[in-house]
């Protein structure tokens, strides 16, 4: 069994850096599964926004949402665009932007590991019934279960409180 630094430091996981503004230092980690890895480096960079027109680019809009999240920012919770959302059958969380669904866990307090993204407008289409939301929470708790992770591989909880703290 191992932590979650030691599966990022042989390569089981990924870690997520970001450039942070002058003066700002990491609050939060983010870690990032292979092939969440692989979408993040091929299929993002290519994806357009969707039907809420964002102003800025789906690769823009993750990066921002990163650079939020690991300098410990606050994520307002209300009910059009929740940085996250709790899936309580498998402890699974969704990172959201204005375009993009991120699918992961928190493997501990203030470290978010990153499995599955996909395009929001992709994921609310009714013909597209192999990326669904119920498929990739389950996706999300297998690749999570067959990690070598020292148990509890997941922070169990459903608030806010239980799963980030925030530097301001």
């Amino acid at each position: 069994m191992a932590t979650i630094s030691v599966l990022a430091d042989n390569g089981d996981l990924n870690r997520v850096e970001i450039e942070l503004d002058s003066g700002r230092q990491p609050w939060r980690c983010l870690y990032a599964t292979p092939e969440f890895s692989e979408w993040a480096g091929s299929a993002l960079p290519r994806l357009e926004t969707g039907v809420m027109q964002a102003e800025i680019t789906p690769n823009e809009q993750v990066y921002a949402l990163f650079a939020d999240f690991i300098e410990g920012k606050h994520f307002e919770e209300n009910k059009r665009f929740r940085s996250l959302v709790y899936h309580p059958v498998e402890h699974v969380w969704e990172l959201k932007t204005v375009d993009v669904r991120i699918f992961g866990w928190f493997a501990q307090m203030d470290q978010f590991v990153c499995c599955f993204g996909e395009h929001k407008d992709v994921l609310m289409d009714p013909t597209e019934v192999t990326r669904t939301y119920g498929r990739y929470i389950l996706r999300t708790n297998f690749e999570r279960e067959r990690l070598n992770l020292d148990p509890p591989k997941s922070v169990e909880y459903k608030d806010y409180a239980n799963v980030l703290s925030d530097a301001d």
